[in-house]
């Protein structure tokens, strides 16, 4: 499978971690996959931008780097379709915190 079906925004709508008014406080969390594998993460204070791929495990998987609240951070994460026009995915702090999370397609 391509990247096709991972690209596009997509509405964080759930997050293990923190709760709905947390991720959301600057506005609608989202994940933005561009059709060369470069994009962003947006939620709560975190601003990131993403560079992935499709991989053979039939997910889309991205390391990522930017900043929280300014300071920089970088990690992974990964996302599947879990059914049309859901992903499912987690997201992983290097050396912090990870929270699996839900996105919509926008």
């Amino acid at each position: 499978m391509g990247i096709d079906q991972y690209t596009g925004r997509w509405h964080i709508t759930e997050m293990e971690a923190w709760d709905e008014d947390s991720f959301n406080m600057d506005g609608q969390a989202y994940l933005q996959i561009d059709n060369d594998g470069g994009g962003s993460v947006k939620f709560g204070a975190v601003q990131v931008e993403i560079d992935g791929k499709a991989s053979e495990k039939q997910r889309f998987e991205f390391s990522f780097q930017g900043f929280d609240e300014g300071d920089q951070i970088s990690g992974w994460g990964w996302v599947t379709l879990k059914v049309v026009d859901t992903l499912e995915g987690e997201i992983r702090f290097f050396q912090g915190d990870e929270s699996g999370f839900i996105a919509k397609k926008q």
